[in-house]
C-alpha cells in the first residue's frame, strides 16, 4: 500500500500548492480524486490456488475474486449430502410399509397355513364320523380339533402379518426418521456454507487496484488478497476559501471537470470540515485572511471512473 499512499500524497502536495495560487479569485477551485479501499479477504485462513482478476481490471457485483484450497470443506460437503441421502432414503422407507419381496413371503406363509388348516379340518371332519360309531376314540377326536384350531390360529396369523407389513412405520419411528432428515439438512448447509467461503466474490462494482497476495500465498482474514475501489465510494476533494464556504452546503451538486471527460460530472457534497486550514502554511494574519480554506469531500457518481489523485476542477453553485 505504500505505494498507493506515495502518489496520493505526491499529488495531494501538487493540487494543494497549485490551488493557493488564486483560490479566491476564480470560480473553479481546483481539487483532486479520492477513494476509499476495501479490501477483499477470505473468513478463513487458507493458501490462494486461484486468482481470477487482474490489477486495474473492471469487476461486476457477484464476480469470483479468488478462491482459496478447499480440499477440508469438499470432504465435508460430500460426507453431508450421503448422510443426507441415508436419512432420506430410511424415512421413505418407514413410510411406505413392507417391500414386494417380503410381502410376497408372507403370502407364501398364508398359503402354507391355509394348506395345513384345511387337511387339518378334513382329519377331523372324517373321524368324527368314526367317533360317534365308537370306532374311534373320543380322545382322538379332541386332538383332531385341537390341531384343526391350532392350524386355523396359523392362518389368521399369517393374515395379520400381511396387514401389518403393508402398513407404514410407527409413528414415533416416522418422527424420528424426519429428525433425522433435518438434522441432515442442517450438517449439508453448514458444510455447504463453509465450502462456499473458500471462494471470495466481489460485493460491488469495482475496479482492482492491487493485488496484495497471488496464487500460493496465505490469505486470511487480516491477510487481505486484494485492495479494490468501489465505483460508489469516489469523491472529489478541493478547498474553499473562507468567504465562499457559505455558498455550498451538504448535499449541494457541483460540476465536475477533469482531463479526459467529455461533459461535467455531477458530485454531491456529503463533507465539510469544521475546521479551517492554511494553504500553504503562513503565519495567520488578518491580510491574509483569504488563505484561510476548508476541505469539502463531493461524492462521485458510480459511473465517473475517475483515478485517484486525478487533478479537477470543481465549479461552485
Amino acid at each position: 500500500m505504500s505505494r498507493l499512499h506515495s502518489i496520493t500524497a505526491l499529488l495531494f502536495t501538487t493540487v494543494l500548492v497549485g490551488a493557493c495560487s488564486d483560490t479566491s479569485s476564480s470560480e473553479n477551485l481546483t481539487g483532486y480524486v479520492t477513494a476509499e479501499y476495501v479490501y477483499a479477504a477470505p473468513l478463513s485462513t487458507g493458501r490462494i490456488d486461484h486468482l481470477n482478476v487482474t490489477e486495474g481490471q473492471d469487476i461486476t457485483k457477484g464476480d469470483l475474486l479468488f478462491s482459496i484450497e478447499s480440499t477440508p470443506q469438499n470432504s465435508v460437503l460430500v460426507d453431508a449430502r450421503a448422510q443426507l441421502a441415508q436419512a432420506e432414503a430410511v424415512a421413505a422407507n418407514l413410510g411406505v410399509g413392507a417391500r414386494p419381496e417380503e410381502l410376497a413371503a408372507l403370502r407364501a406363509d398364508l398359503d402354507n397355513a391355509t394348506a395345513q388348516y384345511e387337511l387339518a379340518d378334513e382329519n377331523y371332519q372324517r373321524e368324527m364320523e368314526l367317533i360317534t360309531t365308537g370306532a374311534v376314540s373320543r380322545a382322538r377326536g379332541d386332538s383332531l380339533r385341537a390341531a384343526r384350531d391350532s392350524a386355523q390360529a396359523q392362518v389368521d396369523a399369517a393374515r395379520q402379518a400381511i396387514k401389518v407389513a403393508r402398513l407404514p412405520a410407527r409413528s414415533n419411528e416416522q418422527k424420528a426418521a424426519l429428525a433425522a432428515v433435518e438434522s441432515a439438512q442442517a450438517r449439508l448447509q453448514s458444510a455447504e456454507w463453509n465450502f462456499e467461503q473458500t471462494r471470495t466474490y466481489a460485493s460491488s462494482n469495482a475496479r482492482v487496484e492491487l493485488i496484495l497476495r497471488r496464487e500460493g500465498e496465505i490469505a486470511g482474514p487480516s491477510a487481505p488478497a486484494l485492495a479494490l475501489i468501489p465505483n460508489d465510494l469516489q469523491e472529489v476533494r478541493f478547498f474553499v476559501p473562507e468567504a465562499k464556504l457559505s455558498r455550498i452546503s451538504i448535499g449541494d451538486e457541483l460540476s465536475v471537470v477533469a482531463d479526459g471527460t467529455i461533459a461535467p460530472i455531477i458530485a454531491k457534497v456529503v463533507y465539510i470540515a469544521a475546521e479551517a486550514e492554511f494553504t500553504p502554511p503562513v503565519i495567520y494574519s488578518e491580510t491574509l485572511r483569504d488563505k484561510l480554506v476548508f476541505a469539502v469531500d463531493a461524492r462521485l457518481p458510480a459511473d465517473a471512473k475517475l483515478r485517484p489523485g486525478l487533478p479537477v476542477e470543481v465549479k461552485l453553485p
